[in-house]
């Protein structure tokens, strides 16, 4: 009995580590765990599917590039988005319970190179769409505009309440426009008892427009929501939300209802981020005469403050008389850098005893768009051989 019992107890014992080693139970462990879980192995190239693959120039210089859109997916559920250029990893979204993800290309900024528009769609009946945005460059790419479309939002944000006569009250505490949706009724001739439930029920993003409204060459971006009624394909009014560019990033401009005719309800406009931005010209020196053996000229620097976020800057000099100095020794009328110093040095010595004002001119300029951001001047007076920096 006692070598029964010896032996009952090894075979169990070798049953138990033989279970341990076994890989189909650890495979089969894993497929348990839900589709919401954060999987922490590997990610291993047969997990990524190509969605779409384009040759696209996205630099502007006339040179294509291979620009591949990738999804992650665990058993056909895809977990994130990324985009590779020639085979380098440029962006990763994740998923944000959207299904299926798709790339277009268009100039939205008006410099002649194609931004990077990437679409998010869910297949839920409210057709959310989310957007993001991005400026290509050799390096990171720069964010524009992102909406990332949160489900539940929309509802909680607005106000809606059924006020009789066929009336219903739209308020968006966010922005202050409030208007009185009016319905059709005839539509509800055999459901008038659902009016008094109508209850706040605006649906995500649905639909991008992108339209030059103020013709500064730049795109605005306007966002579309439905907004319903006693049921989801009762559509009452439409919230539209109007992004313009402003200091390379989309902002909220204006935002708009309509009925679902078309016809325009309600609109606020949103006050603009003013811009807090001053400029001055430093100089290494206050007087100067081309007979100093040991200064060439007037060096001078840009002081540039802003509020703005972000915003590459070019500076742009100009002079009524005299030249800047540049590398080799040469004379230009004109300076366009990022910021280094300038050196100005007088004409020739004809002009020399002669007493008159020279003006230096310094724009600030956005350099994508173009746009001044600031500008100042400052008067060298000439007084015989000497040329002093007044202001």
């Amino acid at each position: 009995m006692k070598r029964l019992t010896i032996v009952l107890l090894l075979l169990i014992m070798t049953m138990v580590v033989g279970c341990g080693k076994n890989p189909q139970s650890n495979k089969k462990i894993d497929q348990l765990r839900p589709g919401n879980s954060v999987i922490k192995e590997n990610r291993s190239a047969e997990n990524y599917k190509v969605v779409k693959k384009v040759e696209h120039d996205i630099l502007g210089q006339n040179k294509m590039q291979t620009i591949v859109l990738s999804v992650y997916q665990i058993y056909a559920t895809p977990l994130s988005w990324n985009i590779t250029v020639d085979g380098q990893k440029m962006l990763e979204l994740g998923r944000d319970d959207y299904d299926t993800a798709d790339i277009k290309f268009m100039d939205i900024d008006g410099d002649k190179r194609d931004e990077i528009l990437v679409y998010r769609y869910s297949g839920g009946s409210a057709g959310a769409v989310a957007l993001n945005v991005y400026k290509p460059g050799a390096g990171k790419w720069k964010e524009l505009f992102a909406m990332k479309n949160y489900f539940d939002l929309p509802s909680k944000r607005f106000r809606m309440k059924y006020t009789g006569n066929y009336r219903v009250s739209f308020v968006d505490p966010e922005t202050g426009l409030k208007a009185a949706i009016p319905l059709i009724k005839e539509r509800y001739k055999e459901s008038e008892d659902f009016l008094p439930k109508i209850s706040s029920w605006v649906d995500p993003i649905s639909d991008y427009e992108f339209k030059d409204t103020d013709g500064d060459g730049v795109m605005e971006i306007t966002t579309t929501q439905r907004v319903c009624g006693i049921s989801h394909a009762d559509t009452i009014a439409l919230f539209k939300t109007m992004y313009k560019m402003q200091d390379q990033k989309y902002r909220v401009d204006i935002v708009s209802l309509y009925d679902d005719k078309g016809r325009l309800l309600a609109q606020v406009k949103l006050p603009a981020l003013q811009a807090n931005n001053e400029i001055e010209i430093i100089t290494d020196i206050k007087k100067y005469t081309p007979v100093m053996s040991s200064v060439q000229g007037i060096g001078m620097i840009p002081e540039f403050r802003t509020n703005l976020e972000e915003s590459k800057v070019q500076y742009y000099w100009t002079a009524t008389d005299g030249d800047f100095l540049v590398l080799g020794n040469k004379r230009v009328k004109e300076v366009v850098n990022s910021g280094d110093k300038v050196l100005w040095i007088p004409e020739l010595q004809e002009n020399a005893g002669k007493t008159t004002n020279v003006i230096i001119t310094l724009k600030a300029k956005d350099a994508i768009t173009g746009k001044t951001l600031a500008k100042t001047s400052l008067i060298i007076e000439q007084d015989g051989a000497y040329y002093i920096v007044k202001s």
